[in-house]
């Protein structure tokens, strides 16, 4: 579990470093994460998960989209339908 944490810890510095913000902002944040480093897995868990539910929310309907194309015939969406 340390080294999880651990590795968490290190891509989000490496992240905090790389990215393309002002250096006041990138200070701040890497003295938040000094301090309090378990505030700051629990955000980076909780923004990847609410990413990964994004996706898989958009797959799915691509996916359910796709399903209702290929069962659909055409002639059903071109034609009114007829009742009997």
């Amino acid at each position: 579990m340390f080294k999880f944490i651990a590795g968490i810890l290190c891509g989000t510095a490496a992240g905090i470093l790389l990215a393309p913000a002002p250096g006041a902002r990138t200070r701040r944040r890497l003295t938040e994460a000094i301090r309090d480093p378990e505030e700051l897995a629990r955000e980076t868990i909780s923004n990847a998960r609410d990413k990964a539910g994004e996706m898989g929310a958009n797959l799915g309907r691509q996916a359910a989209e796709k399903a209702v194309d290929r069962v659909v015939p055409d002639n059903l969406r071109s034609s009114p339908q007829r009742t009997g």
